[in-house]
């Protein structure tokens, strides 16, 4: 059956519902209507799923975000000097495959999760983040873009809270110096 099809069906079925004069009738329309738009909105959802999901991959194929390496090093702040940021162990960013990450710094450990977004014309990606400032629960949102092939920018704004910031490079990179 058609969209256009079963969309006339659907508006059948529902006009029935609405003119026939005994109840029991009436409601047993209004049931079979009911399944039949919830199966309806059903199919509608997974077809734009499956169109975002390919979307999301042809996209992630040409996003640096998404390419050789996925790990960064933050190495500056525009709120906090790098002796503050350093205050557990090395600050880092971390974007994995499954639109997931990490990130770190001062006392603030966080899970990201991740889409690729265009900012300011640059492929990059934007995400929200759980995590802990000192032990105590935060949650946030932020986005990262590359300046360039060995250069991250990052901003992260904490809900109710402070936003900065930061400036990365490829770990691996950032260590061997």
């Amino acid at each position: 059956m058609t969209d256009d099809e079963l969309e006339e069906l659907t508006e059948y079925l529902a006009a029935e519902a609405n003119h026939e004069p005994n109840r029991r009738r009436q409601k047993r329309l209004d049931a079979a209507l009911e399944l039949l738009t919830d199966a309806q909105e059903d199919e509608r959802l997974s077809r734009v799923q499956a169109l975002s999901d390919e979307n999301r991959r042809d996209y992630a194929h040409q996003s640096p975000m998404t390419l050789a390496k996925s790990r960064w090093r933050i190495e500056d702040s525009d709120l906090w000097d790098g002796d503050a940021l350093d205050l557990v162990g090395p600050v880092f960013v971390e974007f994995r495959d499954d639109q997931t990450g990490l990130f770190r710094f001062i006392a603030v450990e966080g899970w990201l999760d991740y889409r690729p977004a265009q900012i300011d014309g640059r492929p990059g990606v934007e995400f929200t983040f759980e995590g802990t400032d000192d032990g105590d629960p935060v949650s946030g949102r932020g986005w990262a873009v590359r300046l360039e092939s060995v250069k991250l920018q990052l901003h992260i704004f904490f809900h109710k809270g402070d936003d900065s910031a930061f400036w990365a490079r490829p770990f691996a990179e950032a260590s061997s110096e």
